[in-house]
């Protein structure tokens, strides 16, 4: 994991669209590997389900690279809108030009899921 943030310090640390920091405007990538669900979307604010705990990025955020561990991450489109996915893990980077990266390994919107579907697996699961 050291490693990776040490590979990602010069492509937080570059001067990338700085009018679009200027701008003050959050966008937003959220891909997975078979599909991307935002591509430069504008946003309020990201709560993102990182492992050392909790955190929501607003525009202007520091640069960071976060593992993020299973759980919801809510995207805050408007003061009124907010979309809400279970995702099963990977990274969020925050970039200084006002971009913000979410890669997820799998992502569903909650409105999406089953909750009879959810129970059985987890049950299924526990028992192991």
């Amino acid at each position: 994991l050291r490693g990776l943030v040490r590979a990602s310090l010069p492509l937080l640390r570059a001067e990338a669209a700085p009018e679009a920091a200027a701008s003050g405007a959050l966008k937003l990538n959220f891909y997975m590997p078979n599909r991307t669900i935002f591509l430069e979307k504008p946003v309020q604010q990201i709560d993102i389900p990182g492992e050392g705990g909790e955190f929501g990025v607003l525009a202007n955020h520091v640069p960071i690279v976060a593992p993020m561990k299973p759980g919801v991450l809510s995207v805050y489109e408007d003061a009124t809108t907010v979309k809400k996915f279970f995702i099963s893990g990977g990274f969020a980077l925050v970039h200084k030009s006002n971009v913000a990266d979410i890669a997820a390994v799998e992502a569903v919107e909650i409105g999406d899921l089953d909750p009879e579907a959810v129970q059985t697996g987890l049950q299924k699961w526990t028992d192991r």
